[in-house]
């Protein structure tokens, strides 16, 4: 997830070209050309318009499709959602228990 923030605002963000598409899993593979010329091939979801990846200057083998601000951000603010509702669960239970077992 980490290389989701950085590579788009510290890497390079290249266009890429739609090569393939998995009807089966909604995927797809996308391909794009470093600065030297280097061929590389990603997958991830369908998408339709422009596709762009984001890749490492100095290690273009680290790379990641590129997600609008938005959509990242709203990913994180649900993933946090639901990790406070789970930790409200286990302090729900936790405090069940402990009560059941003062009472005896």
């Amino acid at each position: 997830m980490c290389q989701q923030w950085y590579l788009p605002r510290h890497g390079i963000t290249v266009a890429t070209e739609k090569v393939a598409v998995y009807s089966h899993n909604g995927r797809a593979s996308y391909e794009y050309t470093d600065l030297h010329g280097g061929k590389h091939r990603l997958s991830g979801k369908d998408r339709t318009g422009t596709t762009y990846a984001a890749y490492h200057p100095s290690d273009p083998d680290k790379e990641v499709l590129c997600y609008s601000l938005l959509k990242v951000a709203l990913h994180m603010v649900a993933s946090l959602v639901l990790l406070l509702l789970g930790l409200g669960v286990v302090a729900l239970v936790i405090s069940v228990t402990g009560g059941v077992l003062l009472d005896g």
